[in-house]
């Protein structure tokens, strides 16, 4: 299914972050035309004036939600993990141009 399938009326429940100057993250509960609820995780990126903003969508539906999020809390309990050690390449920046975190 693509997302112009979906009503895209307001969104149920809706968070925003942001993260920087040029990053937005969205964390939305939609209802679908079925009145079933979905998750979309959204990510705007504008890396300088001059270029459009780019968004990125996920859509999480119900019946895969359960295994979405065991999986997210596993990834996030490996990061934390590797915080509380450390990182091998301390003070080397990351692929998204941030200093790496350390102890």
């Amino acid at each position: 299914m693509n997302e112009k399938t979906f009503n895209r009326a307001k969104p149920e429940h809706s968070v925003k972050i942001k993260s920087g100057e040029t990053r937005t993250y969205f964390i939305d509960v939609e209802k679908s035309k079925l009145e079933e609820l979905f998750l979309v995780i959204s990510e705007t990126n504008k890396k300088s004036a001059s270029e459009p903003i780019v968004r990125n969508k996920i859509f999480i539906y119900k019946e895969d939600l359960s295994e979405f999020m065991k999986e997210l809390e596993k990834a996030v309990l490996f990061i934390k993990n590797k915080l509380a050690a450390g990182f091998e390449n301390e003070g080397k920046k990351t692929t998204s141009g941030r200093k790496r975190l350390t102890k």
